[in-house]
C-alpha cells in the first residue's frame, strides 16, 4: 500500500523527527575542523615566514652631500604624444625633475647635456632608462 504524503507534510515529519542541532552537526563539525586547520597553517607560517627589513636610518645619518645630482636621461621619445602634450620622455623626466628642484634646497637634480653611453650598473652614474 502506497501513502501519499504532500512535500509540505515530509518535511514537517522530518523536521520533527530530527531537532535543528542533530541535522547540522556534520557540517558544523566540518566547518570548525576546517578553521581549526586554517589557524593553525596561518600560526605556522607566521612563525616560519622570514622577514628582512632594510633601514636606511644610520647613526650619525647618511645624507647627501651639498651640491647637484647629475642625471643621464636615455629614456628616448614617445611613439604618441604624451599627456602633457610632449613626444620626448626625456622633456617629461626632466620638467618632473626641475619640479623636484623647487622643493629641495640644499640638492638639485641636473640633466646630462648629451649621453655618455650605455647605462650599465654599478658605474658610478645616475642613469635613467627603460628596460
Amino acid at each position: 500500500m502506497k501513502m501519499n504524503i504532500s512535500p509540505e507534510r515530509r518535511k514537517q515529519l522530518r523536521d520533527a523527527e530530527y531537532s535543528p542541532t542533530v541535522r547540522d552537526r556534520p557540517g558544523r563539525c566540518i566547518r570548525n575542523f576546517l578553521g581549526t586547520i586554517a589557524w593553525v597553517w596561518l600560526i605556522t607560517f607566521a612563525w616560519s615566514a622570514r622577514i628582512q627589513a632594510y633601514s636606511f636610518i644610520t647613526n650619525p645619518p647618511t645624507v647627501w652631500p651639498d651640491g647637484t645630482v647629475p642625471m643621464d636621461l636615455q629614456l628616448g621619445s614617445a611613439s604618441w604624444d604624451l599627456m602633457d602634450g610632449n613626444t620626448s620622455w626625456n622633456t617629461v623626466a626632466n620638467n618632473a625633475l626641475a619640479t623636484w628642484n623647487l622643493y629641495i634646497n640644499k640638492v638639485q637634480f641636473t640633466v646630462y647635456a648629451q649621453s655618455t653611453g650605455i647605462a650599465v650598473d654599478g658605474n658610478g652614474r645616475n642613469e635613467v632608462q627603460f628596460n
